[in-house]
């Protein structure tokens, strides 16, 4: 899988779900290692929302515990990545 489109993919949920546009040094955290989910606030609908935009976008199977198994940007993407490498 490509990892662009997994990080284009994990973005625009981001965007839709918690309203980021137009803040760019909320954007530049998300896209550090070191931002956690968790740093967007949201509750436990929105983190539905999330897992279910990226479910649709890369057709792909994910739980809401995964926002805490892998709370970081990098290793969401690169444990979508290793999941979508094992589906092919």
């Amino acid at each position: 899988m490509n990892a662009g489109r997994i990080r284009e993919t994990i973005m625009d949920a981001i965007h839709s779900v918690y309203n980021t546009e137009g803040q760019p040094e909320l954007l530049e955290k998300v896209s550090s290692g070191d931002f956690a989910f968790l740093d967007l606030g949201g509750d436990s609908m929105d983190a539905t929302d999330f897992c279910f935009q990226v479910e649709e976008a890369l057709d792909i199977e994910i739980e809401m515990s995964d926002l805490i198994d892998f709370p970081t940007f990098e290793s969401f993407a690169a444990m979508l990545d290793q999941r979508l490498s094992a589906a092919a």
